[in-house]
């Protein structure tokens, strides 16, 4: 009796622990895809310090890198794909827009715009 009481209540500590570590470990879409956008900033910037010049593809940037930890995807947290314009000189746009409203109509716009100069 006593083992079995001391096992319902192990697994009870362990249940409560998974839950709890989900819930800390826990990142919001939102926060991922803000990450992801600026990851891929400092990627664009390293690339244009290295080669002097702009990707002409977001891919190219994201090939280029060799560290396993770099953010190889293209996409936002909800599999959107992130678009990258360039736009006068070495001013960059990325864009990509968030999870659909509640009416299937409206989506949360990212955009981050810098220029790698500065």
């Amino acid at each position: 009796m006593k083992k079995t009481l001391m096992f319902i209540i192990l697994m009870i500590a362990f249940l409560c622990g998974c839950v709890f570590h989900s819930l800390i470990t826990y990142v919001p879409k939102d926060a991922q895809t803000v990450s992801r956008l600026l990851v891929l900033e400092q990627d664009i910037r390293a690339y244009y310090a290295q080669k002097g010049v702009l990707p002409q593809k977001l891919s190219d940037v994201v090939d280029s890198q060799i560290d396993d930890n770099k953010v190889r995807s293209l996409k936002n947290a909800w599999g959107y794909p992130i678009e990258y314009v360039v736009l006068e000189g070495t001013s960059v746009v990325l864009k990509t827009y968030g999870k659909s409203g509640s009416n299937g109509k409206v989506k949360q716009e990212f955009v981050l715009q810098f220029d790698v100069r500065e």
